[in-house]
């Protein structure tokens, strides 16, 4: 600290060196000293500096026990306050910490605020929906399920990144967050309870209902919340909820993610996820060059686009198909075709092509949420994702959570945008028999290679036996995964589901 008083301006420490200091301090008055500067007015000036250095945040995210929870609370009070730059790189390393450290900001603590006698009201993937009273008003009290002790660690976790997450998104189109209940066995989110029910109860019940006005609320909301960084990963009709004012927002966060660029431990995706609304990559990242399905941008997009298909059509994604059918041929490359007559009434080539931009196979080839807005809006579909026009009206086209999906294959001459090498007969990564001329390089897994990996030309001669082969273990390991993550062990029963005497 004698630095600090240094006539030479030049020799005093900078304020990130004299915090690393205190905080580093085996001495316990320096960290409480820390502690009180934590609790003035001078707090939001501190966290920025904190996070205008790498080492500083670095330092931040390895505390643990009180000075952690000390930090949460600090840092989630004045988040609101800080540039957005400095937001977002706040509100990663939130979510980085209350996972790693399991805990939350004190000042979401609310006392249960519904009847564990009665039962729910709606079932997710993850979790059940009470009605309950706050404050007196009404909210819906979403309660993650637990199966089993050894789940009790993961489940914590888990639940804590979605809250801290969650509570710090603010837009009409979003569903806020007004509080939690967190104890040992029951992890409870409170919300606004929305009385219209979601996006498809609310049209078959009024019938008026302005169904373009309604997605393009949900496409704002999903515009706003890849503004911020996070990523949905559960984008279906069951989550989009109606408010009283006649508004839909965004809801079912149980599966949104902010790419960290880390390791973390996760839920994946395809446990999470529903599999009539999920893109490709994440049905078998493999096929994509990704190493683990993991939602992104762009995922988020191909499952905008399938709702928008859903409200418009009134029929839901590959409706007659069974989940392995429906596999199977999200993987070939097919996808909904257009309505016709009174079903495609709403479909004009605007919207129509704007689906297609949300749907192509490779992640990198769709078009972002602001684009789809604009379709929405009336305008053509002809914004290719990083196109002249597309920079022009201020679109992000791209972003580092997305670069591994993006740079993983390439359409080289397919008008029907099927993976490099595959037809509407024919699985993806499978080469026509006797097919002569230049062929897409694959590598030692008989994946398309991007063109740059690429010699010039590379021919694999497969069957389509094969190909059946890589997708049929596809579909039974996704099928493993979805049943282990949804459903509860043989004659266990949740402890929310079962009567109370």
């Amino acid at each position: 600290m004698e630095r600090c008083w240094n006539h030479d301006p030049r020799l005093r420490p900078e304020v990130s060196e004299a915090l690393d200091a205190l905080l580093n301090s085996e001495n316990p008055a320096w960290r409480r000293l820390i502690s009180t500067t934590l609790d003035t007015n001078g707090r939001t000036p501190l966290i920025t500096t904190i996070f205008s250095d790498r080492d500083q945040i670095e330092m931040v995210e390895h505390l643990s026990g009180d000075d952690a929870q000390r930090f949460i609370d600090v840092t989630h009070e004045v988040l609101d306050t800080l540039a957005p730059r400095i937001r977002r790189r706040c509100l990663r390393s939130l979510y980085w910490i209350c996972d790693r450290q399991a805990l939350l900001p004190k000042s979401l603590e609310t006392p249960l605020c519904y009847n564990i006698n009665e039962y729910p009201r709606y079932h997710g993937g993850f979790a059940d929906v009470w009605k309950g009273q706050h404050n007196d008003r009404e909210v819906g009290c979403k309660v993650l399920r637990v199966y089993s002790q050894s789940e009790l660690e993961l489940v914590r976790r888990r639940f804590c990144r979605e809250v801290v997450t969650w509570k710090a998104l603010h837009h009409p189109n979003v569903l806020p967050l007004l509080g939690v209940t967190m104890s040992e066995i029951r992890f409870v989110m409170i919300s606004e309870w929305m009385e219209n029910g979601n996006i498809d109860m609310f049209v078959k019940a009024h019938t008026g209902a302005n169904q373009l006005e309604l997605l393009r609320d949900v496409t704002k909301g999903l515009i706003y919340m890849h503004g911020q960084g996070i990523i949905h990963g559960n984008i279906e009709k069951a989550n989009i909820l109606i408010g009283n004012d006649g508004h839909a927002c965004l809801a079912g966060f149980s599966t949104f993610t902010i790419p960290l660029g880390r390791p973390m431990i996760t839920f994946p995706a395809i446990g999470g996820g529903t599999i009539r609304w999920m893109s490709p990559e994440l049905l078998n990242p493999g096929m994509f060059g990704l190493e683990e399905s993991q939602p992104t941008k762009k995922s988020d997009c191909y499952a905008l686009g399938m709702v928008i298909y859903e409200i418009l059509s009134g029929k839901t994604p590959f409706a007659p198909y069974t989940t392995p059918t429906i596999i199977w041929k999200v993987l070939k490359g097919e996808r909904p075709e257009r309505p016709q007559g009174e079903e495609g009434r709403l479909f004009t080539d605007v919207i129509w092509g704007v689906l297609e931009l949300c749907w192509k196979p490779l992640p990198r080839d769709r078009i972002s949420a602001k684009t789809v807005l604009l379709g929405l809006e009336g305008n053509p579909p002809s914004l290719r994702p990083g196109s002249t026009v597309e920079r022009d009206v201020g679109i992000d086209t791209d972003d580092q959570s997305d670069a591994a999906a993006s740079d993983s294959g390439s359409l080289i001459g397919n008008s029907n945008n099927y993976p490099p090498d595959s037809s509407p007969g024919r699985p993806p990564g499978v080469s026509s028999p006797g097919t002569t001329g230049p062929q897409i390089a694959h590598n030692d897994n008989g994946l398309p290679l991007h063109p740059r990996d690429s010699p010039p030309v590379v021919t694999r001669p497969t069957t389509s036996n094969e190909g059946r082969n890589i997708l049929m273990r596809t579909i039974q390991k996704v099928l493993k995964a979805a049943t282990r993550k949804r459903r509860a062990p043989t004659g266990q029963v949740k402890p929310e589901d079962a009567p109370h005497n």
